[in-house]
């Protein structure tokens, strides 16, 4: 079953703690209480779309109807930057992380997992792979090639 987040409207799994496509919290789905990593005493309302942080109302940056912690940097990565893979484990993406750099192509690494406040998503890839949004396909190809990820993965 599906649900409508309820902050941009995507469609998401009936029991998606937050939602992947702008990083508001579900209160309604999130196990306990979700904490601003900022101000502990204060719920977040929602995580940032690129490196997962928890993030209450006054911590939150909104932009182009996603939200984004603190980090300044972090919104125009966003906007520059492609997810090539995502994983649940940090040693398949630095796999794939070191497969793509051996060809010449730049990544960035962003992890959940870095933020304490994270522990509730546990049914999350939380690991994402980046490379410039320009060389995303290029990158698919070549974990394609060496059999790293599947067809399905780059569509």
């Amino acid at each position: 079953m599906m649900k409508n987040c309820h902050h941009c409207a995507a469609e998401l799994e009936r029991n998606a703690a937050y939602c992947n496509h702008c990083g508001a919290v579900q209160q309604e789905t999130a196990p306990g209480t979700v904490e601003c990593e900022n101000h502990t005493e204060e719920h977040a309302v929602g995580v940032c779309v690129l490196c997962g942080k928890p993030v209450c109302g006054d911590c939150a940056v909104s932009a182009e109807g996603k939200i984004f912690c603190e980090n300044a940097l972090h919104q125009s990565i966003f906007k520059q930057w492609a997810v090539v893979h995502e994983s649940s484990f940090e040693f398949e993406s630095d796999m794939i992380r070191q497969n793509i750099v051996s060809a010449g192509i730049d990544t960035k690494v962003f992890s959940f997992r870095d933020h304490v406040g994270t522990s509730w998503l546990s049914d999350v890839k939380p690991v994402r792979v980046l490379v410039p949004a320009e060389q995303q396909q290029r990158a698919q190809e070549i974990l394609q090639s060496l059999r790293l990820i599947g067809q399905h993965e780059s569509e």
